[in-house]
């Protein structure tokens, strides 16, 4: 298990002129989370490359239950995953038949 955190000083982005401004202020939050979160993926993108051939193939089969999840499927054989990428290659190629 690992845990990725992005952390952003609010002194990297422009601040707000008028913080009783909504809109400025909500910018300024946005850009505060956004740098935050691009740091996190930076940094979990490094630590894929350190993984084990099984670590990697536990990960895959992780986000793959996830997707398969939100259309109803679970991931648990081989030939699960044959099916779940017809199933996605059928959709996308419906997709650009349209």
């Amino acid at each position: 298990m690992s845990l990725s955190i992005g952390i952003a000083d609010t002194s990297e982005v422009i601040a707000p002129r008028d913080i009783t401004d909504k809109d400025q202020t909500e910018a300024f939050l946005n850009d505060v989370v956004s740098l935050a979160e691009k740091r996190m993926y930076e940094d979990k993108k490094k630590d894929i490359f350190n993984l084990s051939f099984e670590e990697k193939k536990l990960l895959i089969l992780k986000h793959l239950n996830r997707v398969a999840n939100q259309v109803g499927l679970n991931i648990n054989e081989p030939d699960d995953i044959n099916l779940f990428i017809n199933i996605l290659t059928d959709i996308k190629e419906s997709k650009r038949k349209k």
